[in-house]
């Protein structure tokens, strides 16, 4: 009977040592699923015979910031080649490549589609951003953010609403489908009135004044055992045009307050927006770049990863450099009566860092 037991539990042992091992994947025979890194660069100069505005509402630096991105993206970023697509309006671009708001959307969506999880990708747009005022709108300040296409100007130099591209339909079919996905979304915009152009509440939590930092330190410390607050996810009903994958998939939050916890479950999607100013400024440049593109740009030079905190304070530092800069050449030309063009006497612009979910300023960017 011994004999017997001892056998019997020996021939269970191996059966389930067997089967567990029958049952184990064999992770050596599982690959992982590599990593996509991809870029849409949009660059608007408005210098087309077609859609031209007056000399003085022309951004020619914004293709200049096309070809500095796109050599940072391709050299020190390691993004390959064919996965960066360029819509610029120079001259010997092809009418398909066009920045049209036709062509935009359709670059857009051919960007979000077919997105894994864990997918890097870059959105970057340089040219003109305006705001108009909606009494609807769900914003503070009653006003949505737009961007404005090369076909968006009529003949006489005006703007055209309905060619323009809104921050909703910017959030309906570039954030959401790439959240959904699991993906991770940088976007940059170097345009005026850019501060909420992607429509993500998170922007004051991400404010890296001296002041603002140790306050939220020791908030985010005292705070640190608090779970998600769900009662701030509210419901949010897409507009018609959003596109299916996101249709039941909107984390639309209350704007936030400024002292954010870290949540220590994040949901879907990673999105960081870098605008060039807030809603209310303008974003100032010239012939050899936006302001934000050549602080990001510099920063990148030295180190192509940097924190999101050191890189919001060295872009910050930097605009604040070129602003006063611009602002000193005014005064001159002024004095010397070269230019009759009335000028603000002062620049304000700060670039802002917003987010889908609050974010850890220690992550690094495009990682």
């Amino acid at each position: 009977m011994y004999l017997g037991f001892r056998r019997s539990r020996a021939l269970n042992s191996a059966f389930q040592s067997s089967f567990s091992a029958a049952c184990r994947p064999d992770r050596r025979r599982i690959k992982a699923t590599p990593v996509v890194r991809k870029a849409l660069l949009i660059g608007v100069s408005y210098t087309l015979e077609e859609y031209r505005l007056k000399l003085d509402y022309q951004v020619e630096g914004a293709l200049t910031d096309v070809k500095q991105i796109y050599n940072i993206l391709t050299g020190p970023l390691n993004f390959k080649k064919e996965n960066v697509t360029v819509l610029t309006d120079g001259p010997d671009t092809p009418h398909h490549l066009w920045p049209t708001k036709a062509n935009i959307e359709k670059a857009i969506s051919t960007f979000v589609n077919g997105t894994s999880s864990g997918d890097i990708c870059f959105l970057f747009y340089a040219g003109h951003g305006y705001q108009i005022y909606n009494p609807s709108s769900r914003e503070m300040d009653k006003r949505d953010e737009h961007i404005v296409p090369c076909d968006a100007v009529d003949p006489d130099g005006d703007f055209i609403e309905g060619k323009m591209i809104i921050d909703d339909l910017l959030k309906n079919i570039l954030v959401l489908p790439l959240a959904a996905a699991d993906a991770k979304l940088t976007a940059v915009f170097d345009c005026c009135h850019s501060g909420t152009v992607l429509d993500l509440s998170h922007y004051r939590c991400n404010d890296i004044t001296a002041w603002k930092r140790a306050a939220l330190r020791v908030y985010r410390h005292i705070f640190s055992n608090t779970s998600v607050n769900l009662s701030m996810i509210v419901p949010c009903t897409l507009n018609s045009f959003a596109p299916g994958v996101a249709s039941n998939w909107d984390p639309c939050l209350t704007d936030c307050g400024g002292f954010c916890l870290l949540p220590k479950r994040r949901g879907s999607g990673y999105v960081v927006c870098i605008s060039a100013c807030q809603d209310e400024e303008s974003a100032w440049g010239g012939k050899k770049g936006g302001s934000l593109t050549k602080a990001l740009v510099l920063a990148l030079g030295h180190d192509p990863h940097p924190t999101l905190k050191d890189l919001n304070i060295f872009i910050g530092a930097r605009v604040k450099v070129y602003s006063n800069a611009i602002s000193e050449n005014w005064k001159k030309k002024k004095k010397q009566k070269e230019d009759k063009e009335e000028y603000p006497s002062k620049i304000a612009q700060h670039p802002q860092f917003s987010s889908l979910w609050p974010l850890d300023m220690k992550q690094r960017f495009l990682c």
